[in-house]
């Protein structure tokens, strides 16, 4: 599925690098590098670095971590809640056609869906291992579960690198598992989710003596959602063009003459608290709608425009935010599960702190696929009225812009 609908779109003149777009700068910082502190997520242009000019090739890759996303989802959702949730699980991957298009874009979209199963299915590993004597700290069981949480941490930090704002959801998790398994498995995961970090908060330290963790895009990216113009999706800022080459030239001139982005986000929080509220709640809405928020690229054009095989991936967020949500419901009376569930809320509150885009939830897919396959466990009626009444909220329509025309004036 996934490789047809590559041989369908690799060679779509509004998927190359053309330009200053952001493929193209994500293709020459691959290729050349750069003597700044990282202006995106370092972690993508190492993995494109590899295939030096075969975008082709890079895609194929691409697709294939995302198949082995899809094998992660089954056996997480096997090992949560069954066999035949796991089916069920897999088959809602396979045909949610926004991760199979993004999984042929040249961004760092491309590696979410494949980065965050690995992380939950590790997760899932760790949080079920049976522990037998817990006095034991020495037993293989232990050092088992000791090497399951360094996995996890080692791929949070992976995905982390790939997605900064999934930061937020770092120290719950250590918490979390404090309180659940002790200190040694809070204290290996977060070590081992440091240990890919580190590298490059030293690197941009060297180059600008600054102390950057990952990337410096974090200030305006707060700015764009929250200030007097922000209604919670992508609007350019005055000054600034909107290309990941013009905001990386453009943003220091336009802090050094108003002010860091962040304080001015700040600034017009404290000032304006009931309106900042309300377009956090409302952005926090917009993650969980069904509404293809474009960024870069709109999937609802490629869907609807263009003739290829995403016409058959019907599967969305209009399904599986109402199923994996009210499955997600269900299942927190268990210790273990709720854990690994905290990624939910906390992914979301990560987006919803700056603005909202389809790709930029894009992870959420894949827990919502996994959780989606508990609803199908002993059936009831009343789980799928809930879920009737989440696919309301979720199919809302907020009137918000999907860029098709923007796709069909770029033509």
């Amino acid at each position: 599925m996934k490789a047809s609908v590559l041989y369908a779109l690799h060679d779509h003149p509004l998927l190359q690098p053309r330009g200053d777009m952001d493929t193209s700068v994500y293709v020459a910082l691959a290729q050349h590098g750069t003597d700044q502190p990282f202006f995106v997520s370092p972690l993508y242009l190492y993995f494109l670095r590899i295939f030096g000019v075969d975008l082709f090739a890079a895609r194929v890759a691409q697709i294939i971590l995302g198949a082995v996303a899809v094998v992660l989802t089954f056996d997480s959702a096997r090992i949560w809640f069954g066999d035949r949730a796991a089916i069920i699980s897999a088959v809602l991957a396979m045909l949610t056609g926004v991760i199979s298009f993004y999984e042929i874009t040249i961004l760092q979209a491309a590696l979410d869906p494949f980065l965050i199963a690995a992380t939950l299915w590790l997760l899932t590993r760790a949080l079920t291992l049976k522990m037998g004597d817990r006095q034991s700290c020495l037993s293989g069981q232990t050092r088992l579960s000791v090497l399951h949480f360094a996995a996890t941490g080692l791929a949070a930090g992976l995905f982390v690198l790939n997605r900064p704002n999934a930061l937020l959801w770092i120290p719950v998790l250590a918490l979390s598992i404090l309180w659940l398994r002790g200190w040694r498995s809070a204290i290996v995961l977060s070590v081992a989710f440091i240990v890919p970090i580190v590298p490059v908060t030293i690197r941009n330290y060297v180059v600008s003596h600054q102390l950057l963790m990952i990337a410096s895009h974090g200030g305006l990216n707060f700015y764009i959602g929250n200030n007097p113009e922000a209604d919670g999706t992508y609007h350019h800022v005055p000054g600034i063009r909107p290309t990941i080459a013009g905001q990386e030239e453009d943003a220091p001139r336009v802090e050094a003459k108003e002010g860091s982005f962040y304080r001015r986000a700040f600034e017009w929080i404290r000032e304006n608290p009931i309106t900042a509220v309300r377009l956090f709640l409302r952005k926090i809405a917009y993650t969980f709608n069904q509404t293809d928020l474009a960024l870069n690229y709109s999937y609802s054009f490629f869907t609807k425009d263009v003739s290829s095989p995403l016409k058959f991936l019907i599967v969305g967020p209009w399904l599986l935010f109402p199923l994996g949500l009210v499955g997600t419901a269900i299942n927190l009376r268990k210790r273990d599960f709720a854990v690994w569930a905290l990624f939910i809320p906390m992914y979301a509150l990560s987006v919803a702190l700056f603005f909202v885009s389809s790709r930029y939830r894009l992870p959420l897919l894949v827990p919502m696929c996994i959780a989606s396959g508990a609803m199908f466990v002993k059936p009831r009626i009343s789980r799928w009225i809930a879920g009737a009444a989440v696919a309301i909220l979720v199919c809302w329509n907020f009137g918000l812009d999907d860029g098709r025309t923007h796709e069909r004036t770029n033509l």
